[in-house]
């Protein structure tokens, strides 16, 4: 279950360093150079891994931790997990739609210069996780994950109807965001350990494979439909 909260954080923090390192990139490569430079890495990494990553000796299958086609259909008709991987799908979605706009917010709105976003960002995001890390160790040490749960969800909506109704100023787009950004790591760093505790122990890897495809398929959706409207 830690090992779960840990990855979710990872993943969940990654997504947010990209919204921050993305307008200093784009400063200095614009948005062509950094579709480039991800192709790159892609490759790099694909290079890595039949060059440098050694073939094991022994190949063992585990239930527990890789995916079981067959236990897919048990996966997605279990109703306890269906809703937290459409939860998840959403989050990713709501953000990566959100950071269409956002940047047209602080710029054309608020007249914040496009090489002044990061810095935004930054201060929003580690602020965030001053607050991120008490809630997290109360779900997970204390017994509060439903709490803490419902908690998050509630800053979500709340940060995103500050976003959506006060554009009027930096303090209230900041607020806004930081209310968010609370909300979204938090669910990043539990959401994970929900499903390791709600799947079946048989099935934890088809689960986990489910989860993961839905929260990529989110940002893909988000940043599409963002991009369209």
């Amino acid at each position: 279950t830690k090992g779960r909260a840990i990855m979710g954080i990872a993943i969940g923090m990654s997504f947010a360093l990209a919204v921050m390192i993305g307008p200093i990139l784009n400063a200095g490569i614009v948005v062509d150079g950094i579709f480039c430079m991800t192709a790159d890495l892609a490759a790099a990494g694909i290079a890595i891994l039949y060059l440098f990553v050694p073939d094991p000796e022994h190949l063992n299958f585990h239930r527990e931790v890789e995916t079981v086609p067959a236990q897919l259909k048990q996966i997605f008709f279990n109703a306890q997990l269906f809703r937290l991987d459409v939860g998840i799908l959403v989050q990713h979605g709501i953000m990566m739609a959100m950071f269409t706009a956002l940047p047209f917010v602080l710029h054309d709105l608020l007249q914040l210069n496009k090489s002044e976003h990061a810095w935004f960002y930054v201060v929003v995001l580690m602020t965030s996780v001053l607050f991120m890390g008490p809630m997290v160790m109360a779900a997970e040490r204390k017994n509060k994950m439903k709490l803490i749960f419902l908690s998050s969800v509630l800053l979500l909506i709340i940060g995103e109807l500050v976003l959506a109704l006060y554009q009027t100023s930096l303090y209230s787009v900041a607020f806004g965001l930081l209310l968010f950004f609370i909300g979204f790591n938090v669910l990043e760093a539990c959401l994970p350990s929900l499903i390791s505790r709600v799947s079946p122990s048989e099935s934890k890897g088809a689960a986990m494979g489910v989860y993961s495809s839905s929260q990529f398929f989110g940002a893909f959706l988000g940043g599409a439909l963002g991009g369209s409207c």
